[in-house]
């Protein structure tokens, strides 16, 4: 006999209940433990937005402008760039309530289903130097190569779309180009020396920043632009550290690595070389900022780098980082990658030009959340 057949009276119908419950709630829980999908997720409405009424949004309209002449052509962004034309100098209302009119909150989600991921800085350093090898200056930074082969796979295969490869041809077959190792120590690139810096850290940390500034012995600017790398993927110095078993430094922000390295010459070329990836510079002009991949200028704390393979590039962000003083909640706009920007909440928020920069930029690294503002005709991007 069954067990609610023996049970008093209105039991059988309590252990149903139960059953019912039960089996509710375990479904439920499945939901619960289930995480979002990586990258940009629903939407969500303004009124989800926080902080969105605090923030002087007029310091980033430029920002939207200078993308629109990039970006008016295109179905999308169109409408959007004609209707901002009309905007001359907007207050931050007038921003605000243009951006809700012609978009679309959406939460971006990072990799383990959670809303926060990492936010860091970058800048763009002004550093001593030489056009030409001096007793000084003995360190140089290099112009794109000549041998240096840049291979679309798209050309091979449209599913392959943004992805690339860099090598050199050797006895009729693509290898890989050399390495940071190979351009520091083998003189393999001797003759492509676009500048001089005095010290080796410096030029490795115009190249993590992927742009800068040189001044001249006689007070003149050079700008250094990206132009290109080596291909291979940047590897974080902390990993190098460990890869390498040297005992990293108390402080891991970039003041004290720079401390660091300075203070450790033999260790720190160890540490240096241990990260593959190398950037290839051009002149640039001095009196603009540096363009960002989107092809755009960046503009000082309204311009960030992004995973494009998460966040396209021009997409507008609601960027909140709490965990520095003053925080951080503002519209930037994604504008720019980097080598180390991987992941769907994974940043870097660009802060300008020169040290008081840099000295914001060395400092950040938080954690933050990030929503996607989508044109209203776009659909939800997801990988």
């Amino acid at each position: 006999m069954r067990r609610e057949e023996q049970d008093p009276a209105g039991g059988v119908a309590t252990i149903r209940m139960k059953r019912v419950f039960v089996l509710a709630a375990l479904m439920l829980a499945g939901c619960a433990i289930r995480p979002p999908s990586p990258g940009i997720g629903p939407p969500i409405p303004w009124s989800a937005v926080r902080g969105w009424s605090q923030d002087h949004q007029a310091r980033a309209w430029p920002a939207l402008r200078a993308q629109c002449r990039r970006l008016a052509m295109t179905s999308v962004w169109g409408p959007v760039c004609r209707a901002a034309s009309g905007l001359r100098a907007p207050t931050s209302a007038a921003v605000r309530a243009f951006m809700m009119s012609w978009f679309v909150p959406h939460v971006i989600y990072a990799r383990d289903g959670h809303r926060a991921g990492l936010i860091t800085g970058y800048y763009e350093p002004v550093v001593a130097g030489s056009l030409t090898r001096t007793p000084r200056f003995r360190y140089p930074l290099y112009r794109r190569p000549n041998n240096l082969l840049h291979i679309d796979l798209s050309a091979i295969d449209p599913a392959l779309r943004g992805q690339h490869l860099r090598g050199r041809l050797v006895r009729r077959r693509v290898v890989p180009y050399y390495s940071r190792d190979d351009i520091a120590h083998s003189r393999v690139l001797s003759g492509d020396q676009i500048a001089w810096l005095a010290s080796p850290i410096s030029a490795f940390m115009m190249q993590v920043q992927g742009s800068g500034v040189v001044r001249l012995p006689d007070g003149r600017l050079i700008a250094l632009r990206y132009a290109d790398d080596n291909g291979y993927a940047y590897r974080p110095m902390l990993a190098c550290f460990r890869r390498e078993h040297i005992a990293p430094p108390t402080e891991l922000d970039l003041p004290g690595l720079k401390a660091w390295l300075h203070a450790h010459p033999q260790e720190a070329m160890r540490v240096l070389d241990c990260n593959p990836s190398y950037v290839f510079f051009r002149l640039g002009d001095a009196a603009r900022a540096p363009l960002g991949a989107l092809g755009v200028r960046l503009t000082a704390r309204r311009s960030i780098a992004v995973d494009p393979h998460y966040v396209p590039l021009g997409t507008p962000i609601w960027l909140t980082v709490r965990a520095i003083k003053p925080p951080i909640r503002r519209l930037v706009f994604a504008q720019d990658v980097g080598g180390a920007i991987q992941g769907p909440v994974r940043a870097d928020f660009f802060w300008g030009r020169g040290r008081r920069a840099g000295w914001h930029a060395g400092r950040m690294k938080n954690p933050g959340t990030e929503v996607a503002l989508l044109p209203r005709q776009m659909p939800s991007v997801s990988p």
